[in-house]
This record gives structure tokens, C-alpha cells and sequence, in this order.
């Protein structure tokens, strides 16, 4: 039996009894005899049995009410027993559904996953390097047979939508509100472009994307990544190191560099991590020349990459790692260290 039947068959039973209580109330007071209860002066011997009927009514409406507000509604509740678990929306690190607060528009993520610079420049309404923005043009033609006016209008980009309030310096407003929009993982268009390709498409993508909207180089999605954590994880060593000379333009160095580098996500993880977990020396050799102390994070009893290193196991990349940084974290999880890791893996556990 389904949560909704079980309510549906409570609502019926508690709406039945108080039903059959109050006739049985009522056909008692009806037989009842005039002289078997003593009644005050000026009082009928069935206002006793009105009053009951009426208190009858009353708790068997408030009975129903009762049952209404516990039942859900029969489409919502079908719609969530047939809803499988893959169509729900994605939950976070505490366990709670996540909702965009603005749905990427799909012509944007096709786009953006696919590497599409043409179509993101028309969406963006972008044109090419070379080329200047158009103004509109209007052209009046007027018939001389019966004085019709024509016009013709030309636009150098397509319509977008309200520009935002919140955008930042730098960042054009006219389409920052486009760019806001986030897939249900909670991934900006930046986000896909890094995880999706690494030749010079996407390349230039994202920095078109980041050239509208900066702030998506540092913003995270629901698992806490940043578009260089999801380009890392893919593998797309020229993707990060396009981000990372992306972060270290408009005169920010190297200190924006290493706190991108450094930041973690919800497992406590930098991007270093996802560079270890592929094993892929090529791209550990650049975050380590961009920011020799990497390795040093975290340090605070979460799993850094050289435990993480030892326990996969990846020897190669451990001595790696160790031979950029020799003060580089031993941390492990739950109070461990790389001793530990290396006992863990002798031992075959």
C-alpha cells in the first residue's frame, strides 16, 4: 500500500465512525422519552440532542480538515513513487536537493558542451576580432503609387535578456544575466566548457565566457568544484593552463593563481588531487611550477595528495610530488598519514 492509500483509507475511516456516531447520537435522543430526563423550566427535551448533533457536525469537519492537510495531493505524490532516482534533482554535501536559482539556457549548455564558438558568440552577441559592431541601420522606402512606407531593420547581434543589476566591473551587463544560469549540478557555462574539450574551440570559449563574466573563474558548483577542478578531473591539460594565465591577467599575478590553485571543494580537495587521481604527471609537473607549495594543502586532517598518492598506489607520482615540495602534507584522513597508507597498501587492505 502506498503512502497516499494509507492516508486515503485513514481520512475514510475517521470520516465514517464520526458519521456513524453522530446518527447513533441522534436516533438515541429521538427515542429517548420525555419524562426519563428532567429538564429545567422553559428548556425542550431535545436541545440536549441539537448540541450534540451540532458538536457532532463540527468534529467530523474538523476530522476531514485534519485529513486533508495530511494527505498530499494524488499527482504530486504519484508523480514522486514513479519519479526514479536518476530524475531527481541532484542533492549537496549535506544532503539536500539542489535548485538553480536561474536554469542554464539549453541552447547555451549545447553550446558550451560542444565547444560551439560561433553559436556562443551569437547567444553572447559577440562578433569576431576583426570585426566592429554594426549600428542599426533603418532603411525607409516609400511607393509613389499609393504612399506605402517600408522599413527594413538590420541588428548586428540578437536580443538578450534584461540586463542584470549585479554584474560586476568589467563584465557586461547585457548578458551577465544569460551567463547566471546554471545546470542542476550547479555547473556554469565555464564549468562545461572546461570539462568538455581542450582543443583551441574550447579554448577560445572559455575565454569568451570569461571575458563576460569573470566571476565564473572563481565560482563553484554544488559538489564545490571550480571550472579548474572540472577541467583537471577531465584530464585537459591545455584547458588549465588556459584558466590559470586567464586568472593571472588584467594585472591580479600570481596571487589569484594560487587561490584558485588552493581552493577546495566539499572533499576537501584541490585540483592537485584530481591531477594525482589520473596519475597524469604532465599536468601535476604545471600546478606544482605554478605553485611549488601545493602540495601543502590541506593540512588540517584531510587527505592530502601525497596520502592520496601512496594509498591508489602511484609511487611514481609520490616521489614526484616529493620532489617539488620536501615539506609537503602527510595528512590523511580520520587521523592518519602517509605511514599509515603505506601499511594499509603492504598489508593489501
Amino acid at each position: 500500500m502506498t503512502s497516499f492509500q494509507h492516508y486515503k483509507c485513514q481520512k475514510l475511516i475517521c470520516t465514517d465512525f464520526v458519521a456513524i456516531s453522530t446518527d447513533v447520537i441522534c436516533n438515541w435522543g429521538k427515542k429517548r422519552s420525555p419524562n426519563t430526563v428532567p429538564t429545567p423550566e422553559g428548556r425542550r427535551p431535545h436541545d440536549d440532542v441539537e448540541q450534540w448533533r451540532e458538536a457532532a457536525h463540527t468534529a467530523a469537519a474538523a476530522a476531514a480538515a485534519t485529513a486533508n492537510e495530511a494527505v498530499p495531493s494524488s499527482a504530486t505524490t504519484e508523480q514522486q513513487e514513479a519519479r526514479p532516482d536518476d530524475e531527481r534533482a541532484p542533492k549537496d554535501h549535506t544532503g539536500c536537493e539542489c535548485k538553480p536559482k536561474v536554469v542554464m539556457l539549453p541552447e547555451l549548455l549545447r553550446a558550451a558542451s560542444h565547444g560551439d564558438l560561433q553559436r556562443l558568440r551569437v547567444l553572447l552577441g559577440v562578433l569576431h576580432d576583426d570585426e566592429s559592431p554594426a549600428p542599426t541601420t533603418t532603411t525607409t522606402t516609400t511607393s509613389q503609387d499609393d504612399d506605402a512606407v517600408v522599413l527594413e531593420v538590420y541588428r548586428s547581434a540578437p536580443l538578450l535578456p534584461p540586463p542584470s543589476t549585479t554584474a560586476g566591473e568589467g563584465e557586461d551587463e547585457g548578458t551577465l544575466s544569460l551567463l547566471e544560469g546554471t545546470t542542476f549540478q550547479g555547473d556554469s557555462a565555464l564549468h562545461v566548457v572546461a570539462s568538455s574539450g581542450d582543443d583551441g574551440d574550447f579554448l577560445k570559449s572559455a575565454r569568451l565566457i570569461y571575458g563576460k563574466a569573470r566571476h565564473l573563474l572563481e565560482a563553484t558548483n554544488n559538489n564545490g568544484d571550480t571550472p579548474l577542478h572540472c577541467a583537471a578531473r577531465a584530464g585537459n591539460v591545455k584547458m588549465v593552463t588556459h584558466l590559470l594565465e586567464l586568472a593571472g591577467g588584467d594585472g591580479a599575478g600570481d596571487q589569484r593563481k594560487k587561490l584558485i590553485l588552493r581552493k577546495k571543494n566539499h572533499q576537501h580537495e584541490t585540483v592537485l588531487h584530481e591531477a594525482v587521481r589520473l596519475g597524469n604527471k604532465d599536468l601535476i609537473d604545471k600546478l606544482m611550477t605554478e605553485d611549488p607549495e601545493l602540495a601543502r594543502h590541506p593540512s588540517n586532517g584531510a587527505t592530502s595528495p601525497l596520502y592520496l598518492a601512496v594509498i591508489l598506489p602511484n609511487p611514481q607520482v609520490a616521489m614526484q610530488l616529493h620532489g617539488y615540495d620536501k615539506m609537503l602534507s602527510y595528512s590523511g584522513p580520520d587521523g592518519q598519514n602517509v605511514l599509515h597508507a603505506a601499511v594499509l597498501r603492504q598489508r593489501g587492505t
